[in-house]
């Protein structure tokens, strides 16, 4: 198998392990007695464990060789599953979330790297188009698989099936160079970073608030969907909508990042996500639900390829696996932020109303895009 195949198809299989429980995650925990907040929080707290593993990712992976660090993560990945699949007690259910999130900061800033050393400069949108593409499959058809396990054999099972996905990950990573050398600490290396590719952390900025309100739809659709009568079968339909959307324009995306103005292409992709997601709640059955999940994953197809296509131009190649983890670690601090803070306003407002703050954030995300560095 190709390089670039063989690493967008671990791109599919760390995604899907996830994404087959995203239709049943808040209804599995509503179920175990957690309140909205709770659940955001729940949701959340893996994704800030992720977002500090992936700082210290490029520092791990530079010592101990990008197939060890990979190897790590989804056996960890799979273990820190199966705990939160029979866990009951609230001990169980935070500490497997925060493990996870922690062997899962192994994985993404290697096959970041991994992807932008495989091509040239002038073709990186290309590459992580199609390395997007097959993240955006998983996307795709894991919520309809877990959806569909779940309603067939129960909502925990899902669970169980992403933890498998992990053990099938680690054949593939045969293919990827045992590289590893003697670095600096972390800290010298995000300090470096800086240093000569601030642009770095201000993309990564405008990714967070990318995520963070693709966090607050995907953590929230679900109840909100719930509460218009849809089961988990019809719930998981709307991420595959969404995801369908997303992977058909990550090739084509990919084309156009590398003949067009990013910085453009990323602005219109985070503003009118935002207006979708505080939409979403005018949509109240399967059909308008629909639409709307469609059209929100075809806004996001173009901003996680631009601004990892606009990192990978900027960042100096000595600092590749960092500048890749700070662009993961605003991944992963947005899908921490967003599901707390749309449950805390949801507590205090409604549902409607995390759905809607969504707009406000957005704005963000364009400020921080128009200050970064124009790639070369």
């Amino acid at each position: 198998m190709a390089p670039s195949h063989r690493l967008g198809f671990l791109a599919f299989l760390s995604v899907t392990t996830l994404s087959v429980t995203f239709p049943v995650l808040p209804l599995y925990l509503e179920r175990l007695g957690y309140t909205t907040a709770e659940v955001g929080l729940i949701v959340g707290i893996m994704n800030l464990s992720l977002a500090v593993s992936e700082l210290a990712g490029g520092y791990i992976s530079d010592r101990i060789g990008r197939k060890a660090a990979l190897l790590w993560g989804y056996i960890g990945s799979a273990l820190s599953m199966l705990w939160f699949a029979l866990s009951r007690g609230s001990a169980g259910i935070y500490s497997s979330r925060i493990l996870q999130g922690i062997f899962r900061g192994l994985i993404w800033p290697p096959l970041f790297a991994e992807v932008a050393d495989a091509a040239p400069s002038n073709a990186h949108g290309r590459a992580f188009g199609l390395f997007w593409f097959y993240f955006s499959i998983g996307i795709l058809l894991g919520p309809l698989l877990g959806g569909a396990v779940a309603d067939r054999y129960g909502l925990v099972i899902p669970f169980f099936l992403g933890a498998g996905l992990s053990v099938v990950a680690l054949p593939m990573i045969q293919g990827i160079p045992a590289r590893g050398r003697p670095t600096e600490a972390p800290r010298s290396n995000l300090r470096a970073l800086s240093g000569e590719a601030p642009g770095v952390y201000l993309l990564s900025g405008a990714n967070l608030v990318h995520t963070l309100i693709t966090a607050v739809w995907s953590t929230y659709i679900p109840l909100h969907a719930a509460r218009q009568g849809l089961g988990p079968g019809e719930i998981g339909l709307l991420f595959t909508l969404q995801g369908l959307a997303f992977s058909f324009l990550q090739v084509p995306a990919g084309r156009l990042a590398d003949r067009f103005y990013l910085r453009f292409l990323a602005g219109l992709g985070i503003l009118t996500r935002a207006g979708l997601v505080a939409a979403t709640p005018l949509a109240t059955d399967l059909p308008s639900l629909s639409v709307v999940s469609l059209l929100n994953g075809a806004a996001g197809g173009f901003v996680p390829l631009t601004i990892s296509a606009w990192v990978a131009r900027i960042a100096p190649p000595r600092w590749a696996v960092t500048a890749m983890g700070v662009y993961n670690a605003s991944v992963d601090a947005g899908f921490f932020l967003g599901p707390v803070v749309g449950g805390l306003v949801a507590v205090a407002t409604s549902l409607s109303s995390a759905f809607a703050l969504c707009a406000v954030i957005g704005l963000a995300g364009l400020a921080l895009l128009t200050r970064a560095q124009d790639p070369p």
